[in-house]
């Protein structure tokens, strides 16, 4: 009796320990989460020994010990995975690493149990210490295993079904999915109304991929909330950003100075994008060259910002000969940009004092 009322306090702390994993964000982002996942799944491996332990020495047959080790376990993972997918946490992995992640841990100590109360049955084997009722809690275990394998097949299926047929009405007969589903809905449709009604990071997912399928970053950068313009381009639209200069959306927009969009894709390279490597260099260079002699004033002046930038990257006497051959030329004869002619000849009068 000792042994289930140990099992029954610990159950309680597992308990609350699989609503952290459900709900507590912090899981996904500081060492004391994964610490908080090593604890639960030390306590109930703890509780899986306990009773298989305790099964071994009953009066119960090998076989019946080793299905029982074998449901208790199964359980058991089927629980945390259960709690893990029915939380809000699941929703900031994007690329499904720390389920894939939890899959594997969990699965090996559910092993692990499995392993230890098979070896527990089998060293006693001929033990006959007490009469136990194993079959009803096998049976129970069995039951509510078998459950929450329904409920694992039941969500994908109702819905990609409703993902494939469209039917938002659907998305309400999911278990913890409706917002995922009516969103991945959003995306195939590509429904800017569908977007606006969603908040927090599913609006900012919608609106990524409503940008990423109607090829306009306009969609993601006029309509996701930030503090800063900068923010939105290197944070929350720049997979879009990728994703459509992947196909070269950017840089097309680029070839024509007088694009409506130009300045949107200006700053995606600015911000987001960037001139780090000799590639994007030779692909994006010649063009901001071009818009500084045929854009509008505001085009020049963010094609000159990101080119500034660029002759900045590299070292003082090479950023020199970039500015004085390359960029000077283009802006000396422009009295709106006299700024930057001063600007220049500043950093061309300039020089490096020796370090003794």
């Amino acid at each position: 009796m000792k042994i289930e009322v140990l099992s029954g306090i610990l159950s309680f702390f597992a308990f609350i320990f699989l609503l952290g994993i459900s709900y507590i964000h912090f899981f996904l982002s500081s060492i004391f989460g994964l610490f908080f996942l090593f604890l639960l799944i030390g306590i109930i491996l703890t509780i899986s020994i306990l009773m298989t332990n305790k099964v071994s020495k009953s009066n119960n047959s090998l076989k019946a010990k080793i299905s029982f080790s074998f449901v208790l376990n199964l359980f058991i993972f089927l629980t945390i995975m259960f709690f893990w997918l029915i939380g809000s946490n699941v929703n900031y992995d994007e690329f499904g690493l720390a389920t894939l992640f939890i899959i594997y841990i969990v699965g090996f100590f559910a092993l692990l149990g499995f392993i230890l109360g098979g070896a527990f049955s089998i060293k006693r084997k001929e033990s006959r210490d007490f009469d136990y009722n194993l079959s009803l809690y096998f049976w129970i275990l069995s039951i509510l295993s078998f459950t929450l394998l329904i409920i694992y097949f039941y969500n994908p299926i109702v819905f990609n079904f409703a993902v494939s047929t469209e039917t938002k009405s659907m998305c309400d007969l999911t278990f913890g999915l409706r917002d995922s589903c009516l969103l991945r809905i959003a995306i195939n449709t590509v429904s800017e109304s569908d977007c606006s009604s969603f908040y927090g990071d599913y609006r900012k997912k919608c609106y990524i991929w409503l940008s990423v399928n109607k090829k306009d970053i306009k969609l993601c950068i006029d309509n996701v909330e930030s503090s800063t313009e900068v923010l939105k381009y290197n944070n929350y639209c720049s997979s879009a950003i990728s994703m459509l200069e992947e196909e070269n959306y950017v840089y097309n927009i680029l070839k024509n100075p007088l694009d409506p969009d130009l300045l949107y894709a200006l700053k995606s390279v600015h911000y987001s994008l960037g001139i780090s490597d000799d590639e994007s260099e030779f692909k994006y260079v010649p063009l901001l060259k071009k818009i500084v002699n045929e854009g509008s004033l505001d085009a020049k002046k963010e094609s000159l910002e990101i080119l500034f930038d660029w002759a900045g990257s590299k070292d003082f006497d090479e950023r020199k000969l970039i500015l004085k051959e390359e960029i000077l030329p283009l802006i000396i004869n422009q009295p709106d940009l006299s700024s930057y002619v001063d600007k220049i000849n500043g950093i061309l009068n300039s020089v490096v004092l020796p370090i003794y």
